[in-house]
Protein backbone atom coordinates (compact mmCIF):
# COMPACT_ATOMS: atom_id res chain seq x y z
CA UNK A 1 0.00 0.00 0.00
CA UNK A 2 2.89 2.57 0.83
CA UNK A 3 4.07 2.18 -2.25
CA UNK A 4 0.95 3.79 -4.12
CA UNK A 5 1.31 7.16 -1.99
CA UNK A 6 3.30 9.56 -4.04
CA UNK A 7 6.76 11.20 -3.08
CA UNK A 8 7.26 14.37 -4.35
CA UNK A 9 11.11 14.46 -2.83
CA UNK A 10 14.20 12.60 -4.75
CA UNK A 11 14.91 9.08 -4.18
CA UNK A 12 17.91 8.38 -2.57
CA UNK A 13 20.10 6.52 -5.19
CA UNK A 14 23.80 5.56 -6.10
CA UNK A 15 24.97 5.04 -2.65
CA UNK A 16 24.04 2.64 -0.32
CA UNK A 17 20.92 3.24 1.41
CA UNK A 18 21.15 5.56 4.27
CA UNK A 19 19.72 4.53 7.55
CA UNK A 20 17.08 6.48 9.53
CA UNK A 21 16.41 5.81 13.54
CA UNK A 22 13.06 6.90 14.57
CA UNK A 23 12.54 6.78 18.41
CA UNK A 24 8.45 6.28 18.97
CA UNK A 25 6.16 4.23 17.27
CA UNK A 26 3.57 6.99 17.85
CA UNK A 27 1.67 9.03 14.74
CA UNK A 28 4.85 11.30 14.39
CA UNK A 29 7.38 8.44 14.21
CA UNK A 30 5.03 6.23 12.15
CA UNK A 31 4.60 8.59 9.37
CA UNK A 32 8.32 10.02 9.30
CA UNK A 33 9.17 5.73 9.01
CA UNK A 34 6.49 5.74 5.90
CA UNK A 35 7.46 8.52 4.24
CA UNK A 36 10.86 7.94 4.44
CA UNK A 37 10.44 4.40 3.85
CA UNK A 38 9.09 5.80 0.03
CA UNK A 39 12.09 7.57 -0.50
CA UNK A 40 14.33 4.16 -0.56
CA UNK A 41 15.99 5.00 2.68
CA UNK A 42 16.42 1.85 5.15
CA UNK A 43 14.68 2.54 8.56
CA UNK A 44 14.10 0.92 11.82
CA UNK A 45 11.30 2.25 14.59
CA UNK A 46 11.73 1.86 18.43
CA UNK A 47 8.82 1.52 20.08
CA UNK A 48 9.19 1.10 24.33
CA UNK A 49 5.68 -0.24 24.66
CA UNK A 50 4.22 -3.28 23.20
CA UNK A 51 1.39 -1.55 20.80
CA UNK A 52 1.83 1.11 18.13
CA UNK A 53 0.11 4.06 18.35
CA UNK A 54 1.02 5.81 21.67
CA UNK A 55 -1.32 7.84 23.37
CA UNK A 56 -3.76 7.79 19.93
CA UNK A 57 -4.29 4.14 20.28
CA UNK A 58 -7.46 2.28 20.75
CA UNK A 59 -8.28 -0.33 23.42
CA UNK A 60 -10.69 -3.11 23.40
CA UNK A 61 -13.66 -2.95 26.27
CA UNK A 62 -16.82 -4.96 27.05
CA UNK A 63 -17.01 -6.10 23.24
CA UNK A 64 -16.19 -2.70 21.17
CA UNK A 65 -13.21 -0.42 20.73
CA UNK A 66 -12.59 2.81 22.66
CA UNK A 67 -9.68 5.57 22.82
CA UNK A 68 -7.22 6.50 25.16
CA UNK A 69 -8.88 9.86 25.89
CA UNK A 70 -10.86 11.53 22.75
CA UNK A 71 -8.25 11.87 19.91
CA UNK A 72 -9.09 12.94 16.74
CA UNK A 73 -7.69 13.09 13.38
CA UNK A 74 -8.23 15.47 11.04
CA UNK A 75 -5.32 16.70 8.51
CA UNK A 76 -5.52 18.57 5.36
CA UNK A 77 -2.34 17.15 4.20
CA UNK A 78 -2.55 14.58 0.86
CA UNK A 79 0.19 12.16 2.16
CA UNK A 80 -1.15 12.08 5.66
CA UNK A 81 -4.91 11.24 4.32
CA UNK A 82 -3.73 8.74 2.36
CA UNK A 83 -1.96 7.16 5.00
CA UNK A 84 -5.43 7.17 6.55
CA UNK A 85 -7.42 5.87 3.43
CA UNK A 86 -5.13 3.07 2.60
CA UNK A 87 -4.36 1.63 6.53
CA UNK A 88 -7.63 2.20 8.56
CA UNK A 89 -9.83 0.04 6.64
CA UNK A 90 -13.62 1.36 6.80
CA UNK A 91 -13.94 4.83 7.88
CA UNK A 92 -16.96 6.65 9.60
CA UNK A 93 -17.86 10.40 9.38
CA UNK A 94 -18.38 11.55 12.29
CA UNK A 95 -19.38 14.97 13.26
CA UNK A 96 -17.37 16.81 16.05
CA UNK A 97 -19.59 18.39 18.67
CA UNK A 98 -17.76 19.49 21.38
CA UNK A 99 -18.84 21.57 24.35
CA UNK A 100 -17.70 23.22 27.82
CA UNK A 101 -19.44 23.16 30.86
CA UNK A 102 -19.50 25.69 32.88
CA UNK A 103 -21.41 24.61 35.93
CA UNK A 104 -24.85 26.01 34.65
CA UNK A 105 -24.87 25.60 30.93
CA UNK A 106 -23.16 24.10 28.20
CA UNK A 107 -21.36 26.18 25.42
CA UNK A 108 -21.13 24.78 22.31
CA UNK A 109 -17.16 24.76 21.49
CA UNK A 110 -15.18 26.92 19.74
CA UNK A 111 -16.21 29.40 22.00
CA UNK A 112 -17.32 33.05 20.33
CA UNK A 113 -17.96 36.31 22.29
CA UNK A 114 -21.46 35.37 20.93
CA UNK A 115 -21.90 31.71 22.39
CA UNK A 116 -20.35 33.15 25.94
CA UNK A 117 -22.58 35.65 26.21
CA UNK A 118 -26.01 33.91 25.35
CA UNK A 119 -24.95 31.63 28.25
CA UNK A 120 -25.07 34.10 31.25
CA UNK A 121 -27.45 35.17 32.94
CA UNK A 122 -28.29 39.35 32.73
CA UNK A 123 -26.09 40.58 35.82
CA UNK A 124 -23.19 37.94 34.54
CA UNK A 125 -23.90 39.66 31.39
CA UNK A 126 -23.30 43.25 32.67
CA UNK A 127 -19.83 42.38 34.45
CA UNK A 128 -18.80 40.47 31.65
CA UNK A 129 -19.41 43.60 29.28
CA UNK A 130 -17.93 45.71 31.29
CA UNK A 131 -14.68 43.60 32.50
CA UNK A 132 -14.53 43.40 28.61
CA UNK A 133 -14.08 47.15 28.20
CA UNK A 134 -11.80 47.63 31.01
CA UNK A 135 -9.33 45.06 30.08
CA UNK A 136 -9.39 46.23 26.52
CA UNK A 137 -8.90 49.58 27.75
CA UNK A 138 -6.75 49.34 30.73
CA UNK A 139 -3.80 47.21 28.29
CA UNK A 140 -4.27 49.28 25.51
CA UNK A 141 -0.33 50.71 25.64
CA UNK A 142 0.58 47.46 27.62
CA UNK A 143 3.73 45.12 25.52
CA UNK A 144 2.34 41.36 24.73
CA UNK A 145 1.07 39.92 27.04
CA UNK A 146 3.45 37.40 28.98
CA UNK A 147 0.86 35.04 30.61
CA UNK A 148 -1.99 33.40 29.47
CA UNK A 149 -3.90 35.07 32.44
CA UNK A 150 -2.74 38.45 30.80
CA UNK A 151 -3.93 37.07 27.19
CA UNK A 152 -7.39 36.59 28.33
CA UNK A 153 -7.72 39.22 30.59
CA UNK A 154 -6.88 42.24 27.86
CA UNK A 155 -8.92 39.91 25.06
CA UNK A 156 -12.16 39.01 27.47
CA UNK A 157 -11.66 40.79 30.48
CA UNK A 158 -11.28 39.20 33.86
CA UNK A 159 -15.03 38.11 34.61
CA UNK A 160 -14.62 35.47 31.59
CA UNK A 161 -11.28 35.17 32.31
CA UNK A 162 -12.40 33.59 35.63
CA UNK A 163 -15.19 31.46 34.70
CA UNK A 164 -13.63 30.09 31.03
CA UNK A 165 -10.03 30.18 31.62
CA UNK A 166 -8.17 29.74 34.81
CA UNK A 167 -9.65 27.03 36.46
CA UNK A 168 -9.69 24.61 33.43
CA UNK A 169 -6.00 25.94 32.55
CA UNK A 170 -4.59 25.14 36.04
CA UNK A 171 -6.66 21.85 36.37
CA UNK A 172 -4.92 20.57 33.41
CA UNK A 173 -1.43 22.01 33.86
CA UNK A 174 -1.24 22.04 37.51
CA UNK A 175 0.43 25.67 37.99
CA UNK A 176 -1.16 29.13 38.07
CA UNK A 177 -2.42 31.07 35.04
CA UNK A 178 -0.07 33.57 35.29
CA UNK A 179 2.84 30.92 34.84
CA UNK A 180 1.22 29.22 31.82
CA UNK A 181 2.15 30.69 28.26
CA UNK A 182 0.13 32.61 26.38
CA UNK A 183 0.32 30.70 23.80
CA UNK A 184 -2.49 28.39 25.12
CA UNK A 185 -5.44 30.25 25.07
CA UNK A 186 -4.56 31.45 21.69
CA UNK A 187 -4.55 27.90 20.89
CA UNK A 188 -7.64 26.71 23.00
CA UNK A 189 -9.23 30.06 21.26
CA UNK A 190 -7.90 29.69 17.51
CA UNK A 191 -10.45 27.69 16.01
CA UNK A 192 -13.58 29.78 16.77
CA UNK A 193 -12.36 32.12 13.80
CA UNK A 194 -11.80 29.35 11.75
CA UNK A 195 -15.33 27.36 11.99
CA UNK A 196 -17.44 29.66 12.45
CA UNK A 197 -21.16 27.80 13.03
CA UNK A 198 -20.31 25.47 10.14
CA UNK A 199 -20.67 21.89 10.64
CA UNK A 200 -17.38 20.25 11.71
CA UNK A 201 -16.58 16.44 11.09
CA UNK A 202 -13.95 13.76 11.59
CA UNK A 203 -12.38 10.50 10.40
CA UNK A 204 -13.17 7.73 12.48
CA UNK A 205 -11.79 3.90 11.76
CA UNK A 206 -14.72 1.34 12.42
CA UNK A 207 -12.38 -0.87 14.38
CA UNK A 208 -10.71 1.99 16.62
CA UNK A 209 -7.54 4.12 15.66
CA UNK A 210 -5.53 1.34 16.63
CA UNK A 211 -6.37 -0.74 13.30
CA UNK A 212 -4.91 2.08 11.30
CA UNK A 213 -1.15 2.01 13.58
CA UNK A 214 -1.35 -2.13 13.09
CA UNK A 215 -2.12 -1.83 9.80
CA UNK A 216 0.19 0.54 9.09
CA UNK A 217 2.80 -1.40 10.97
CA UNK A 218 2.54 -4.21 9.29
CA UNK A 219 3.04 -2.51 5.84
CA UNK A 220 5.81 -0.92 6.88
CA UNK A 221 7.48 -4.09 7.45
CA UNK A 222 6.41 -5.42 4.59
CA UNK A 223 8.49 -2.80 2.77
CA UNK A 224 11.60 -3.62 4.68
CA UNK A 225 10.87 -1.44 7.76
CA UNK A 226 12.20 -2.33 10.80
CA UNK A 227 9.77 -2.08 13.63
CA UNK A 228 10.84 -2.91 17.15
CA UNK A 229 8.03 -3.15 19.84
CA UNK A 230 9.47 -3.16 23.53
CA UNK A 231 12.37 -1.75 22.77
CA UNK A 232 13.23 1.01 25.14
CA UNK A 233 16.47 3.33 23.47
CA UNK A 234 18.85 4.45 26.45
CA UNK A 235 21.23 6.17 24.31
CA UNK A 236 22.23 8.22 21.36
CA UNK A 237 25.58 8.26 20.05
CA UNK A 238 27.38 11.55 19.05
CA UNK A 239 30.78 11.49 17.60
CA UNK A 240 32.25 14.37 17.05
CA UNK A 241 29.07 16.58 17.38
CA UNK A 242 27.36 13.93 14.74
CA UNK A 243 24.91 11.08 14.90
CA UNK A 244 26.19 7.99 14.57
CA UNK A 245 23.59 5.75 16.12
CA UNK A 246 21.83 4.58 19.31
CA UNK A 247 21.66 2.06 21.67
CA UNK A 248 18.41 -0.10 22.62
CA UNK A 249 17.66 -3.12 24.47
CA UNK A 250 21.39 -3.13 24.66
CA UNK A 251 21.76 -3.64 21.23
CA UNK A 252 23.79 -1.16 18.60
CA UNK A 253 22.43 0.09 15.58
CA UNK A 254 24.42 2.85 13.14
CA UNK A 255 22.34 5.28 11.52
CA UNK A 256 23.05 8.47 9.49
CA UNK A 257 20.09 10.23 10.92
CA UNK A 258 17.81 10.08 14.40
CA UNK A 259 14.27 11.42 14.65
CA UNK A 260 12.76 11.86 18.19
CA UNK A 261 9.29 11.66 19.20
CA UNK A 262 10.91 11.00 22.67
CA UNK A 263 10.38 13.43 25.44
CA UNK A 264 12.97 16.31 25.11
CA UNK A 265 14.49 16.75 28.20
CA UNK A 266 14.79 12.76 28.11
CA UNK A 267 16.62 12.83 24.77
CA UNK A 268 18.83 16.15 26.17
CA UNK A 269 20.02 13.66 29.04
CA UNK A 270 21.02 10.13 26.58
CA UNK A 271 22.34 12.49 23.71
CA UNK A 272 24.20 15.19 25.34
CA UNK A 273 27.23 15.12 27.59
CA UNK A 274 26.70 16.01 30.94
CA UNK A 275 25.76 19.41 31.40
CA UNK A 276 24.76 21.28 34.83
CA UNK A 277 22.60 23.58 32.26
CA UNK A 278 21.26 21.06 30.17
CA UNK A 279 20.40 19.12 33.31
CA UNK A 280 18.69 21.90 35.10
CA UNK A 281 16.57 22.57 32.22
CA UNK A 282 15.89 18.72 31.38
CA UNK A 283 14.23 18.71 34.89
CA UNK A 284 12.04 21.66 34.74
CA UNK A 285 10.26 19.69 31.16
CA UNK A 286 7.41 17.96 32.87
CA UNK A 287 4.21 16.47 31.94
CA UNK A 288 1.27 15.84 33.07
CA UNK A 289 0.02 12.25 33.91
CA UNK A 290 -3.75 10.90 32.78
CA UNK A 291 -6.16 8.73 34.89
CA UNK A 292 -8.92 7.34 32.56
CA UNK A 293 -12.47 5.98 34.27
CA UNK A 294 -13.96 4.19 31.43
CA UNK A 295 -18.20 3.29 32.73
CA UNK A 296 -20.55 1.17 30.41
CA UNK A 297 -23.53 2.09 30.95
CA UNK A 298 -27.30 2.16 29.62
CA UNK A 299 -27.14 4.27 26.41
CA UNK A 300 -30.36 5.86 27.44
CA UNK A 301 -27.91 8.66 28.88
CA UNK A 302 -26.35 9.49 25.67
CA UNK A 303 -25.10 13.53 25.71
CA UNK A 304 -25.26 15.69 22.28
CA UNK A 305 -21.67 15.82 22.29
CA UNK A 306 -18.09 13.55 21.52
CA UNK A 307 -16.81 14.92 24.81
CA UNK A 308 -17.25 17.90 27.18
CA UNK A 309 -14.79 19.80 28.71
CA UNK A 310 -15.36 20.53 32.70
CA UNK A 311 -14.38 23.67 33.62
CA UNK A 312 -15.42 24.30 37.52
CA UNK A 313 -12.63 23.92 39.88
CA UNK A 314 -15.14 21.57 42.16
CA UNK A 315 -15.15 18.94 39.58
CA UNK A 316 -11.55 17.51 39.47
CA UNK A 317 -12.83 15.69 36.01
CA UNK A 318 -11.20 17.86 33.29
CA UNK A 319 -13.16 16.02 30.27
CA UNK A 320 -15.97 13.69 29.47
CA UNK A 321 -16.10 11.94 26.77
CA UNK A 322 -19.20 9.87 25.40
CA UNK A 323 -18.28 7.28 22.88
CA UNK A 324 -21.28 6.45 22.33
CA UNK A 325 -21.14 9.66 20.12
CA UNK A 326 -18.53 7.52 18.21
CA UNK A 327 -19.24 3.58 18.57
CA UNK A 328 -22.61 3.73 16.94
CA UNK A 329 -23.12 0.29 18.85
CA UNK A 330 -26.64 -1.21 18.94
CA UNK A 331 -26.57 -3.13 22.39
CA UNK A 332 -28.47 -0.57 24.33
CA UNK A 333 -25.35 0.86 26.12
CA UNK A 334 -22.29 3.63 26.02
CA UNK A 335 -19.10 4.01 27.26
CA UNK A 336 -18.06 7.08 29.48
CA UNK A 337 -14.64 8.38 29.75
CA UNK A 338 -13.55 10.60 32.51
CA UNK A 339 -10.51 11.82 32.27
CA UNK A 340 -8.33 13.29 35.38
CA UNK A 341 -5.45 15.12 35.11
CA UNK A 342 -2.60 14.77 38.10
CA UNK A 343 1.03 14.27 38.71
CA UNK A 344 2.56 10.95 38.89
CA UNK A 345 2.57 10.17 42.45
CA UNK A 346 -0.18 12.92 44.01
CA UNK A 347 -3.46 11.78 45.58
CA UNK A 348 -5.62 11.15 42.74
CA UNK A 349 -2.61 8.95 40.68
CA UNK A 350 -2.50 7.10 43.89
CA UNK A 351 -6.17 6.42 44.20
CA UNK A 352 -7.59 2.90 43.92
CA UNK A 353 -10.06 1.78 41.27
CA UNK A 354 -12.92 1.49 43.42
CA UNK A 355 -12.45 5.11 44.97
CA UNK A 356 -11.58 6.92 41.17
CA UNK A 357 -14.56 5.10 40.08
CA UNK A 358 -16.89 6.67 42.97
CA UNK A 359 -15.58 9.72 41.88
CA UNK A 360 -16.25 9.87 38.42
CA UNK A 361 -19.33 7.95 38.79
CA UNK A 362 -20.41 11.33 41.49
CA UNK A 363 -19.14 13.74 39.33
CA UNK A 364 -20.81 12.22 35.68
CA UNK A 365 -24.07 12.53 37.53
CA UNK A 366 -23.29 15.67 39.64
CA UNK A 367 -23.26 17.35 35.99
CA UNK A 368 -27.19 16.28 35.22
CA UNK A 369 -26.10 16.50 31.63
CA UNK A 370 -26.83 13.17 30.80
CA UNK A 371 -29.72 11.64 33.76
CA UNK A 372 -28.94 9.77 36.33
CA UNK A 373 -26.44 6.97 34.99
CA UNK A 374 -25.46 3.12 36.81
CA UNK A 375 -22.29 1.82 36.19
CA UNK A 376 -22.75 -1.63 35.11
CA UNK A 377 -18.56 -2.00 34.47
CA UNK A 378 -15.85 0.29 34.98
CA UNK A 379 -12.21 0.34 33.67
CA UNK A 380 -9.35 2.72 34.89
CA UNK A 381 -5.94 3.25 32.73
CA UNK A 382 -3.46 5.09 34.27
CA UNK A 383 -1.22 7.25 31.67
CA UNK A 384 2.22 8.76 32.95
CA UNK A 385 3.65 11.82 31.34
CA UNK A 386 0.46 12.46 28.36
CA UNK A 387 0.70 16.31 28.45
CA UNK A 388 4.07 18.26 28.41
CA UNK A 389 3.35 21.30 30.72
CA UNK A 390 2.75 24.24 28.60
CA UNK A 391 4.37 27.02 31.14
CA UNK A 392 7.09 29.94 31.18
CA UNK A 393 9.56 28.11 32.76
CA UNK A 394 9.47 25.26 30.01
CA UNK A 395 10.22 27.65 27.18
CA UNK A 396 13.05 29.14 28.56
CA UNK A 397 14.12 25.19 29.27
CA UNK A 398 13.11 24.00 25.73
CA UNK A 399 15.28 27.17 24.19
CA UNK A 400 18.18 25.84 26.30
CA UNK A 401 18.09 22.47 25.17
CA UNK A 402 17.27 23.01 21.71
CA UNK A 403 20.61 25.10 21.55
CA UNK A 404 22.16 22.19 22.74
CA UNK A 405 20.46 19.45 20.42
CA UNK A 406 20.87 21.67 17.38
CA UNK A 407 24.57 21.42 17.31
CA UNK A 408 24.38 18.27 17.25
CA UNK A 409 24.34 16.67 13.36
CA UNK A 410 21.75 14.49 12.46
CA UNK A 411 19.57 14.64 14.75
CA UNK A 412 15.90 16.00 14.93
CA UNK A 413 12.70 15.78 16.78
CA UNK A 414 9.25 15.95 16.10
CA UNK A 415 5.73 15.38 17.90
CA UNK A 416 3.69 15.87 20.82
CA UNK A 417 6.87 15.05 23.39
CA UNK A 418 9.65 15.95 20.53
CA UNK A 419 8.61 19.40 20.37
CA UNK A 420 7.36 19.55 24.62
CA UNK A 421 4.37 21.27 22.23
CA UNK A 422 0.69 20.98 22.36
CA UNK A 423 0.30 19.37 18.59
CA UNK A 424 -2.75 16.45 17.40
CA UNK A 425 -2.60 13.57 15.89
CA UNK A 426 -2.67 15.27 12.52
CA UNK A 427 -0.32 18.20 13.10
CA UNK A 428 1.93 15.38 14.70
CA UNK A 429 1.87 12.88 11.07
CA UNK A 430 2.15 16.68 9.05
CA UNK A 431 5.06 17.75 10.99
CA UNK A 432 6.63 14.26 10.68
CA UNK A 433 6.19 14.57 6.74
CA UNK A 434 7.65 17.74 6.64
CA UNK A 435 10.42 16.59 9.05
CA UNK A 436 10.86 13.39 6.62
CA UNK A 437 10.94 15.48 3.13
CA UNK A 438 13.79 17.58 4.43
CA UNK A 439 15.84 14.53 5.70
CA UNK A 440 15.19 12.94 2.31
CA UNK A 441 16.29 16.39 0.55
CA UNK A 442 19.71 16.42 2.44
CA UNK A 443 20.87 12.94 2.26
CA UNK A 444 20.27 12.84 -1.12
CA UNK A 445 22.48 16.01 -2.00
CA UNK A 446 24.97 14.32 0.44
Amino acid sequence: MLNKIKIDKPKVSGKPSPRVGVIGGGPGGLAAAARLAQAGITVDVFEAGAELGGLARSISLWGREVELSAHIFRSSDDFVNNLWSECAGELMEISLRRGIYDGNHIIQYPMTPYRILRNLGIADTVRSVIGLGVGRVSNYWKAEPANAEEWMVRRYGRPLHERFLRDYAEKLWGVPCSQINAGFPQFLFQSADDSKDGEQSFLYPRSGNSALWNKLGEQLVSNGVGVHKNTRVSQVDVVSNTVTGLMANETQYKFDHVISTMPLGLLARLTLAPNAKIEASASVLKARSTVLVYVLAESGSHSDFNWLSIYPAHFRVGRITDFGQWLNADDGRTVYCLEYWCDRGDELWNLSDDAITTLAMSELNKTELVGDVAAIESHIERLPGTHPVFSLESQAAIDAINAGLNDVEGLSTVGRHGSHGVLGMGESMEAARQLADRIVADLSSA
